[in-house]
């Protein structure tokens, strides 16, 4: 008995590109909840330690950037820890 394998067909091919755009969407609307999260978790701290909270979330959006890690990787732990995992001790 012979095994088949998965051959890209044209017609698989074409279905590609509508579940790219779904994999988009999920993406946009992942990011859209984690920033509802961090604002809901900023508005729900005393009004003295959200200055302090803004201040790491910038520091760790500038981290990620300087460092080339894609933001959307912060909502994505196995692309986080992938990320990070390129990084070198002293960064860390």
């Amino acid at each position: 008995m012979s095994m088949s394998l998965f051959r890209p067909t044209s017609e698989s091919s074409l279905s590609a590109a509508p579940a790219e755009a779904g994999a988009q969407r999920t993406s946009a609307n992942l990011h859209e909840a984690i920033m509802d999260s961090v604002s809901s978790v900023r508005d729900s701290l005393p009004k003295e330690h959200r200055a302090h909270f803004e201040t790491l979330r910038q520091e760790i959006i500038t981290f990620t950037e300087v460092h080339g890690i894609p933001r959307e990787s912060l909502g994505k732990p196995d692309l986080l820890r992938e990320a990070t995992g390129k990084l070198s001790i002293p960064d860390l």
